[in-house]
């Protein structure tokens, strides 16, 4: 697959070039050819010398594209994997031809310098392009109100369309999206491909291409100009001119090479594009294919290559490893002859203890009344000789029934766990040392300020961007205000852009080798308790993020810290002592009664009284989202069993998901009235619509959202799309949800949240951001007077939700499976005793520990029984530079055994001043499969 506009980037493929004789070849080759075509050195360009013109002007950006597309072209079929079929997508239609064979390279590089040319000189500046998520259909309908000023310019998936046309008319489309919550971004471009725009240009294009020579081809070429299979010889010039005039058909011509029975898609550009596309064609027509790129953005060299070619191996390409490795050294062994028995010998986790309900003396009773055993628990009993043993037919029913009711209440309350924030006592006066490094993207903003004069001298640099060069260090700490900014990302809204730009960070961090520790800081992501709340769950995603990026990195992450509204000279001195205290605590509040460090607690009930019994309304309609997936199925069963009067259930697949109609079937026979709708809860329009269809008669009482999906990739591997398409169902699900139901008597907003949010878990940073903000929708939601319960579990068994292999790893990382019974008996719980957030989950932190805190304490999410009564004390710098007569400045008398302090008693710890460097370790790798 060749794709168009949108995978470059600064430098794309210089590494590889300087690396690999293969690709280096071609790269040769195409930047002869281009020289002779242009006033510009490819060389010059990938490798951003002083002179060179940048990528974007698109008639440099489009021939260097071109060119890094054939010359993969010609790495992957060296390395034995030799295409079937091409396909190209708008240019790249040009690169796909030149390797297909239907034209030769000098004639492709012409035909992309001479169109790119005339986009540069006739159509630059007089029109736009942008990419809207709704269907080609959709969009048609949704544009035809601008009479052509828009046109569909390209299909590129049942869920993708993008449009070309005039500025001002695709504006008014931007803000239309943007006010029904439809999720749609400009492309960086200011002509209007695929549109009427292209006719001015008729002549002079077709031209220009007269010159070109098509031939026919050696590898089947497939044109998403005319939607099928095409003879190569058929490329002509005005051909070419079709191909930049009509709209793309890349979602038809993917569809029919699925249906042909192609199965590994792989994508020649420097950053996948293409890639989701193809995704979203397999998950339209149940097939079964991957789609692999080659490098990606900032990664673009032998390694990223060759990860990539491991990738398509295991999909099914055929790699020559042979041509691939060389004259490495590398040694090829024989496995084993024999088949894998796959025997597995580990060490099974212990069983979770729980109170059954009688000491170890009255054993033989209970195991009587289990058995329903009436002689045994008479002689038990020690009943008088003859009595009769009639009462006893009621009674011991009664008391198996009571015994095993408390039996699962105490395995439940084994299983609750919430989070405390505990104030900690820190020296009046905090000093820091070293060389600190301020990030913040608004440098003139009332935070940048006040953080400049908190963190005083220490600051010796301010980065205003991510993107920008990183002064040279070495650096103590790194303290980012990026978090600050929770307005939505303007290419993929369900992205704040305080959660962009610190991943943004965090790679030019460790691509520029800084391994500073970065603390991030919010304002009222967390709430410490009831007069102090959650006032921004958009910057809460931070928090969850951040835990994975400690674990997977402990040594270049500091921490996190919530500022108050107020921030004065308490609060500077409270950020001085967070950041001084060293590596033990990672996750403080500041706040006017001081500071406060997050702790995991136990929160058994312990036989409290429930507030109310809820129950869902006969009269009213509970909205499962993912309804018909394991969680929702297993929720949808238990509110039709509690009498609920209507289920919606909204899942991307509607009544096509496997078993839909069992479930239907199931619930209906249970006396539910049952709606199934396909809705992607991420998008608004399409969620509105579901909800639409609620009858009168059963209104909208209850909410419970299931919906969430999970892809396993540390963060210096995720793309910015990739982590907007992980928060979209959990997170945009969420906001569309709450802002949708606004003004509806819900008795109950349930949100399924992951212990991911609570502790972190490598590889889900997207994952832990999504769910954190859950968590934090939820206490906002009560802020404001609404209702709503979220919980973060930890692992569900059976139903489909972990197999047994997975489940035996879990256990073994310490995260034993809940029966899911009693799981929902656990949500039954938190519903009855109407509280807001909770994490429900089975483990064993002996084994979890082991793990979670091999790199550096983590006490923020390891539970302690009870938060501590007294705040605990924080041990002041060691060695600080102490004004005279400043509190807590050690007395003459101090000598090498004790000091006389003239403030607090000296806490017993506290850092030096400076967070103590971490070796670096590989990331830790924690266990959370969760809803």
């Amino acid at each position: 697959m060749f794709p168009g506009q949108g995978a470059q980037w600064a430098g794309m493929a210089a590494r590889l070039w300087e690396s690999s004789p293969v690709f280096a070849q071609w790269m040769d080759r195409c930047a002869e050819v281009l020289a002779r075509l242009t006033d510009w050195s490819l060389t010059e360009v990938i490798h951003e010398t002083q002179d060179a013109p940048g990528l974007d002007r698109v008639d440099v950006v489009q021939p260097a594209s071109w060119a890094v597309s054939v010359s993969l072209a010609g790495l992957w079929r060296a390395c034995g994997v030799e295409p079937a079929a091409v396909v190209g997508h708008s240019q790249g239609e040009i690169a796909a031809a030149c390797v297909a064979g239907g034209l030769s390279l000098e004639d492709g590089a012409a035909l992309v310098t001479l169109r790119s040319r005339l986009i540069a000189e006739e159509l630059s500046g007089h029109g736009g392009m942008v990419s809207v998520a709704l269907s080609p259909a959709d969009t048609a309908e949704r544009i035809a109100r601008w009479n052509g000023g828009i046109c569909v310019a390209a299909n590129n998936s049942r869920r993708s369309t993008v449009v070309s046309g005039e500025p001002e008319a695709l504006a008014e489309l931007l803000a239309e999206c943007e006010a029904e919550g439809v999720r749609a971004r400009r492309i960086p471009v200011d002509y209007a491909s695929h549109s009427a725009q292209v006719e001015r240009i008729e002549r002079q294009l077709t031209e220009l291409a007269a010159g070109v020579a098509p031939r026919p081809g050696d590898i089947p070429f497939h044109s998403t100009t005319t939607g099928g299979p095409l003879d190569t010889t058929g490329l002509d010039a005005d051909y070419w001119y079709r191909n930049l005039r009509r709209p793309v058909l890349f979602g038809p011509v993917t569809e029919e090479l699925l249906a042909q029975g192609h199965d590994v898609f792989l994508e020649m550009s420097p950053h996948p594009v293409l890639v989701p596309a193809v995704q979203d064609a397999v998950d339209a027509t149940g097939t079964t294919a991957a789609a692999v790129g080659s490098l990606r953005r900032d990664d673009g060299g032998p390694e990223r290559f060759t990860l990539s070619l491991a990738e398509a191996f295991v999909r099914g390409a055929p790699v020559d490893w042979t041509a691939v490795l060389g004259t490495s050294g590398a040694r090829r062994v024989e496995l084993p002859t024999y088949p894998f028995q796959r025997g597995r010998f580990w060490p099974e986790p212990r069983t979770a203890a729980a109170t059954t309900g009688g000491a170890e003396e009255d054993a033989p009773l209970w195991r009587a009344v289990d058995r329903g055993d009436l002689a045994a628990v008479a002689a038990e009993l020690a009943l008088p000789d003859g009595e009769s043993l009639h009462d006893l037919h009621d009674l011991v029913p009664a008391l198996s029934g009571w015994r095993r009711r408390r039996k699962d209440s105490a395995l439940v309350d084994s299983w609750r766990y919430r989070v405390s924030w505990t104030p900690v006592t820190a020296p009046v006066l905090a000093a820091l040392t070293g060389d600190w490094l301020l990030v913040t993207a608004d440098p003139d903003g009332e935070a940048a300020r006040w953080a400049r004069t908190a963190l005083g001298a220490s600051v010796t640099a301010q980065l205003t961007s991510p993107d920008g060069p990183i002064p040279a260090g070495p650096w103590t700490g790194v303290v980012s205000l990026l978090g600050l900014a929770d307005r939505p990302h303007p290419d993929h809204p369900v992205v704040p852009v305080g959660v962009a730009d610190t991943v943004a960070l965090l790679s030019a961090l460790r691509e520029a080798g800084i391994d500073a520790p970065l603390w991030g800081l919010t304002r009222g992501a967390v709430g410490t308790g009831r007069s102090d709340q959650v006032r921004a769950p958009g910057q809460a995603q931070l928090w969850g993020l951040g835990r994975v990026a400690g674990l997977e990195n402990p040594a270049a992450w500091g921490g996190l810290v919530d500022l108050p509204a107020e921030l004065d000279d308490r609060a500077a001195g409270l950020l001085r002592a967070a950041l001084a205290a060293g590596e033990d605590e990672q996750e403080y509040a500041l706040r006017p009664a001081g500071l406060y460090v997050r702790r995991l607690v136990r929160a058994p009930l312990d036989g409290t009284a429930a507030r109310r019994s809820w129950r869902p309304r006969p009269d009213g309609t509970v909205v499962v989202t993912g309804g018909t997936g394991a969680l929702g199925a297993r929720v949808a069963r238990w509110l039709a069993h509690a009498g609920a009067g209507h289920l919606l259930l909204t899942s991307r697949s509607g009544m096509a998901a496997d078993g839909a109609d069992d479930l239907v079937a199931e619930l209906r026979a249970l006396g539910a009235r049952v709606t199934v709708a396909a809705c992607d809860v991420a998008d608004r329009a399409q969620l509105a619509a579901a909800l639409d269809t609620v009858p009168d008669e059963f209104p909208v009482a209850a909410v419970v959202h299931t919906a969430g999906v999970n892809r396993t990739a540390t963060l210096d591997r995720t793309t910015l799309a990739e982590l907007a398409d992980v928060m979209s169902a959990k997170a945009a699900g969420a906001r569309n949800l709450d802002e949708l139901l606004a003004g509806h008597d819900l008795d109950a907003f349930v949100l399924f949240s992951s212990g991911a949010a609570i502790w972190g878990s490598a590889g889900q940073g997207a994952y832990a951001a999504a769910n954190a903000y859950a968590d934090a929708l939820a206490a906002d939601r009560r802020r404001r007077g609404l209702t709503a319960t979220s919980v973060a579990w930890g692992s569900w068994a059976g139903g489909g939700m972990v197999d047994d292999d997975l489940a035996r790893d879990l256990a073994r990382g310490g995260v034993r499976s809940m029966d899911p019974d009693r799981a929902i008996g656990a949500l039954q719980q938190a519903l009855d005793h109407d509280e807001t957030t909770l994490t429900v989950t089975d483990m064993d932190w002996e084994r979890f520990a082991g793990t979670f805190t091999a790199a550096r304490p983590r006490p923020s999410s390891t539970p302690s029984r009870r938060p501590p009564a007294p705040p605990r004390r924080i041990r002041p710098p060691e060695s600080p530079n102490w004004p005279p007569g400043w509190p807590g400045r050690p007395t003459a008398n101090a000598n090498a055994n004790s000091s006389t302090w003239s403030g607090p008693p000296p806490p017993s710890r506290w850092g030096t001043g400076a967070p103590r460097p971490s070796p670096r370790r590989s990331p830790s790798r924690t266990w959370a499969s969760t809803p």
